[in-house]
């Protein structure tokens, strides 16, 4: 009779993963404590009996969270954590007039919650009130009562639910669409991990020194690097001359034969080995020619200027002690005003004829084609250079160290047409032209005039892909590069574009490449040996497909000293030591300086010379340790780049 006499409430909390938290007050009514004023709250606990202490296995589920009498208000509070099926709660004596339908689901739950109090409220001393409410984890879609959000109450009187009127709580919940902060934060980590392990080995291989390009065991000498390309790149174009009056092209096994020959007839006629022999040839397939032929018969090769007087080159030829004089039909003028200043030599070869055609002069159309039979060592003397006041001996092991590192550090290959603006006798137009597509099965490109025009049809009409140059002249082809190109009808639409692209760090570059192959340029890289100053330059150039690098050469280097490369892109600097040099900055006491401070730059490698030809050059200049202490001004970056230049 007692339980018919409170106002009993309930509020069920419902979780994401099934489980249900229920907190239950149970009050005296106002009307029954003012009909029984000595009955007390302590007396009717029992009505409240914990049914958990029980020892029924399915009540394991079941957790205690508060149980609380509070005497002043004279109500009992309690909260009840159930972790099971929902649906077995009808088996405890505390809910036995229940009946709980409970489904779960990964998109949400439904709840069907009766109950049944007609035999409770048949007899009634005071009336009474009962109050549920249901609190779901989602958006409630469907309901047999009023709701407001995410919250269903329903609140009766005792003398309501008489006659078989049970209270019944129907509601399906959907769960709303959550970000899965979770997936993106693993995510969003696992990229950012992945971008400082890219970035970190980026740098590591950034400051790791470039390994050198082995010079392989059976390559002695410039003469086996020849004979090596005629083997396996037989067939293959090797020098292309163009121009007004010549236009043809030499095979490597053509220039290897007419190159023996040379050979075998400076030996007929008396060539030993480290005798000099100078040559007088204007740029072209002779000139190719003439320099593998002196190398191939164990002489030493001293190209002569001809921007030069009659004058000094007669005392350079007595200073030198020469013996033989190889002139081409360009320079007959020139050569025979300075053979009559000049000491007698024992051999003078005039060159003329076809090569292509195979129309030769009788003395060399009589010699064999095959290799001489002459033992050359990597250290004997190949070149003599007279650059800048100094006279440099470049041996056969030097140049070869060299030309391997460039071959690897350019990445070139057989596909690719070289073609360079420097002086045919300079140290960067032997290196790049003459010796490094050996080692690659490069074509090389000869222009008849040394003009901006020449160089530009060339590149144009002859499909050259790799340019070697100085800014002035890259600046100036660029030039007229752009004038060309601006008068396509897509020119004006597609900079606009790059510019917007840029302007919103969008990528924006090979945009003109298809402009660029429209006119016929294949070129995709530049090669500027010094700092570029307009910074410009840098980021136009990718624009048409090309790539532009910077680098730095030297004589007594055997050519190019510092390159940038795809890893390494030197913006602003002079590039990378090759894998064969080895580059450190000193100051006045002569210690090595850290990065990024200026000193004097020091060079060492098997490709850098030990001590110049002249004995007072020598000792004017510092050797060290097998260290080169030059007179330019250095220093070393953070990413192992190297800029020259600068005050000390």
């Amino acid at each position: 009779m007692l339980t018919a006499c409170f106002d009993y409430r309930e509020s069920w909390v419902y979780g994401r993963d099934g489980s249900a938290t229920v907190h239950i007050v149970c009050a005296l009514s106002k009307e029954f404590l003012a009909k029984e004023p000595g009955l007390t709250l302590e007396k009717e606990r029992f009505l409240l009996e914990p049914f958990w202490n029980t020892n029924d296995p399915c009540f394991s589920e079941v957790e205690i969270l508060r149980c609380a009498q509070i005497i002043s208000n004279a109500h009992l509070c309690l909260d009840i954590k159930l972790r099971g099926s929902l649906e077995d709660l009808s088996a405890l004596p505390f809910f036995k007039q229940r009946t709980i339908t409970f489904k779960h689901e990964k998109s949400g739950l439904t709840v069907c919650h009766r109950m049944d109090l007609s035999n409770v409220a048949a007899n009634l001393p005071c009336d009474g009130s009962v109050v549920l409410s249901h609190t779901f984890p989602g958006d409630v879609r469907r309901t047999s009562s009023s709701f407001s959000g995410r919250r269903l109450r329903e609140e009766r009187k005792l003398s309501d639910l008489s006659g078989g009127k049970p209270l019944v709580i129907f509601a399906q919940c959907d769960y709303p669409e959550r970000w899965p902060w979770k997936e993106t934060l693993y995510v969003a980590v696992c990229f950012l991990l992945f971008f400082l392990f890219a970035w970190h080995s980026r740098n590591i291989r950034k400051r790791r020194p470039r390994d050198p390009a082995p010079v392989p065991g059976d390559i002695h000498s410039l003469g086996d690097l020849m004979n090596r390309s005629a083997t396996f790149f037989s067939t293959l174009p090797a020098v292309r001359d163009v121009g007004q009056r010549a236009n043809s092209e030499l095979s490597f096994h053509t220039l290897h034969a007419n190159a023996n020959r040379i050979s075998h007839f400076l030996l007929a006629n008396g060539l030993r080995s480290r005798d000099r022999a100078a040559m007088l040839v204007a740029n072209g397939r002779w000139r190719h020619t003439a320099l593998l032929g002196i190398l191939g018969a164990g002489g030493v090769a001293l190209p002569l200027d001809a921007s030069k007087s009659p004058e000094e080159l007669a005392d350079l030829m007595r200073k030198h002690n020469v013996s033989f004089l190889i002139l081409s039909e360009s320079f007959q003028a020139l050569g025979g005003e300075m053979l009559l200043l000049s000491t007698p030599l024992k051999q003078v070869l005039w060159l003329s004829g076809d090569l292509e055609k195979n129309i030769l002069p009788e003395c060399l159309l009589a010699q064999p084609t095959s290799p001489p039979l002459k033992a050359i060592t990597r250290e004997d003397p190949a070149l003599l250079l007279t650059e800048g006041g100094k006279e440099i001996l470049l041996s056969h092991g030097a140049i070869l160290s060299q030309v391997f590192s460039a071959a690897q550090a350019m990445e070139l290959n057989a596909q690719d047409v070289l073609m360079t603006t420097y002086a045919p006798n300079s140290v960067e137009s032997l290196s790049f032209t003459v010796f490094l597509p050996l080692a690659t099965a490069s074509c090389v490109v000869n222009t008849e005039k040394d003009t901006l025009e020449e160089w530009f049809s060339a590149l144009e009409k002859d499909g050259v892909t790799v340019f070697l140059t100085d800014e002035k002249n890259a600046m100036d082809l660029s030039t007229l590069f752009l004038n060309k190109i601006s008068g396509e009808k897509d020119f004006r639409f597609r900079r606009k574009l790059a510019g917007i692209l840029k302007f919103l760090c969008l990528p924006h570059v090979f945009l003109m490449r298809s402009l660029k192959e429209r006119l016929g340029f294949k070129l995709r890289r530049v090669y500027v040996l010094n700092e570029v100053k307009d910074k410009r330059f840098y980021y136009s150039g990718p624009m048409y497909g090309m790539e532009v690098m910077t680098g730095f050469s030297m004589a007594e280097a055997a050519g190019i000293a510092l390159l940038s490369t795809p890893l390494r892109r030197a913006f602003g600097a002079s590039g990378a030591p090759l894998g064969n040099i080895e580059v450190k900055v000193i100051g006045p006491d002569g210690k090595p300086l850290k990065k990024g401070l200026r000193g004097r730059l020091c060079l060492r490698g098997p490709a850098v010379i030990k001590r110049y030809w002249s004995p007072d050059q020598t000792s004017k200049a510092c050797f060290k340790n097998g260290w080169l202490i030059t007179d330019i001004t250095a220093v070393i970056n953070k990413d192992a780049t190297i800029t020259l230049g600068g005050d000390t």
